[in-house]
Parts: structure tokens; sequence; C-alpha cells
């Protein structure tokens, strides 16, 4: 909902002078230049408070994190250079913001086995910062510095970013990586009417169907394997990847009934927790799913 917002258009180009927009009880306030020519330059700030994450991720993200975030920084960047337009923001959590990660997440739902003493069905984190970086179709958080009472400690970094044209084949178990890149550059229009028909549907099932529409109405008459593989590209394509190595810290109970756990991560006396490297890699789906079996068997192992 727009609240108010004053423009300015001369020769120099559109000045947003002030703008305030809301969503479900939060703010999102801006002001920048966008100079005129053929690589408009945008300089500006932009600061969010208590907006919801559903109103910033997509739907894919709402089974495993919610919550309410602030945010304040700097808007850079060109709509026709390669990155694009660039948002960097410090992200603190005020009072009345929090980060909570549900049990869905593969790790949290294995320190609910292993770790009889604490509760990891929601782990809310109300206290600290990071910082954001988006551009080029990549998100990147760093200086991560997180606090969910004493349950929890987050540091480190990460970055979310499109999958590769290798990483693409691999997961639909195409041989020759120049089928994806083909069916890429040759079909980015055709994408984008795929896209436009279905924004937030994402599985290869739903995106075939979708496609078989727009086929249809261009009379194309593909074979069907083909069309199926065309498909299943373009929506892996839509599909992020994740990489980067959080560092967990743990209560100093979390592995007293798991002695084969508490060997392998030892207890560091000086901060008070147990620290644990949390290797991020992969799509969303499979997040934290390779710690979390190694925990399973490790936790299970008898001596």
């Amino acid at each position: 909902e727009i609240i108010k917002m004053i423009v300015v258009c001369d020769q120099a180009g559109v000045h947003f002078k002030e703008a305030k927009l809301k969503k479900a009880g939060g703010t999102l306030t801006f002001n920048f230049d966008m100079g005129s020519g053929s690589q408009p330059e945008i300089v500006g700030e932009m600061q969010i408070s208590k907006i919801p994450l559903s109103a910033l991720l997509s739907p894919s993200y709402e089974d495993w994190i919610e919550g309410r975030i602030s945010a304040k920084g700097t808007i850079l960047g060109s709509t026709n250079s390669q990155e694009g337009v660039v948002m960097d923001l410090d992200l603190l959590l005020k009072d009345g913001d929090s980060l909570t990660l549900r049990d869905t997440l593969p790790l949290l739902s294995a320190l609910k086995v292993v770790d009889v003493y604490n509760s990891y069905r929601k782990v809310v984190f109300n206290e600290g910062s990071c910082h954001l970086h988006l551009g080029g179709g990549v998100f990147q958080v760093d200086q991560i510095d997180l606090k969910a009472g004493d349950l929890m400690y987050l540091a480190g970094k990460m970055e979310v970013r499109p999958p590769s044209f290798a990483e693409i084949a691999k997961a639909l178990d195409i041989e020759d990586v120049r089928v994806v890149s083909d069916v890429i550059e040759q079909n980015w229009k055709l994408e984008d009417k795929v896209l436009l028909k279905s924004q937030e549907e994402t599985t290869v099932a739903s995106a075939s169907e979708k496609l078989g529409e727009v086929v249809a109405q261009e009379g194309e008459e593909d074979e069907v394997f083909l069309k199926v593989q065309k498909a299943s590209i373009l929506a892996e394509k839509k599909v992020s990847r994740f990489s980067g190595v959080i560092k967990m810290g743990l209560k100093k109970d979390a592995f007293d009934q798991s002695p084969n756990l508490k060997e392998e991560y030892s207890y560091d006396p000086k901060s008070g927790r147990i620290w644990v490297d949390v290797p991020l890699s992969g799509r969303l789906q499979t997040l934290t799913l390779d710690l979390a079996e190694k925990m399973y068997v490790i936790g299970r192992r008898r001596k």
C-alpha cells in the first residue's frame, strides 16, 4: 500500500524524493535519483521496519523460516547494467523483530532427536545483526551475528544464486551440458511466457503443463520428450542454489546423552558453547540434510 510518494521528473532524470509503503504492519521507505540516458544510474537509500519475511521471500521458504525484520542501507546501480540494481542493507533485530527457524530444516529435526534437553521445534532469533547484498541475481548474507537466547548462536556467511548449466544438467540427469545451455539460450522468450502463466509454481510437472499450453498456442509440434525436457530445464533454472558455511553454537549440555557426538563436537569453555560447522550447499529442499544424517549416524553409533 502506498502511503506517500513524491516523484519529480526533469531533464536530469526521475527523482523519488520521498516514498513510504506499508505491508502487513511493516513499512518500507526509500528515496533515490535515477539519471537519464541509455544506462541511467540509481543512487539512493532504503529502510524497512518490521516487514514480515513472507512479504520479502518466495512461498518456498515459508515452511522453514518466518519472522519480521528491520534493515537500512543503500540502492545503487543501473537497470541496464549486468549487475542491475544493487541493494546493500544492514539488518538489525530490534524490539518486535525476530527470525524463526522451524524443525522442517533437517538439521533442527536431527537436533530434536540427539538433544533430549533442549527444544528445536522453533528456534527464535531475537537478537543480533547481519549484512545483506542483493545484485546480479545473487543474494549474499555475511557478518552473521544472531542469537536465540542461550539456545543457539549463528555466525558466518552464505550465498543464494541461480544454478549453473552444469548443476541443472546434474539435477536432471542430462549428460551433455550443451543441451541445457541450448534450451536456455534458445527459449528465453518462451520461458518468460511460461513464468508469466505460473509465477508461483516451481515443480517440473506444473511447468511442463504450462509449457505445453504455450507450445500448443504457438502451433509447435515438438516430441513429448523434448517438451518435458525443455520444461524441466526451464523450471530447474529457477531453483536457487546455496553455498557457504554457518558456524552454529549450541548449549553445553546439547550432546550429554550422545557421547559420540560429544566427542565429535567438543565443548569450548571460553565461549561456553559446542561449535558445529554447518556447510550450506545445493537447493533449499536438501539444505543441511548431509549434516543431519551424519548426526543421526554418529548419535546412534555404539562405542
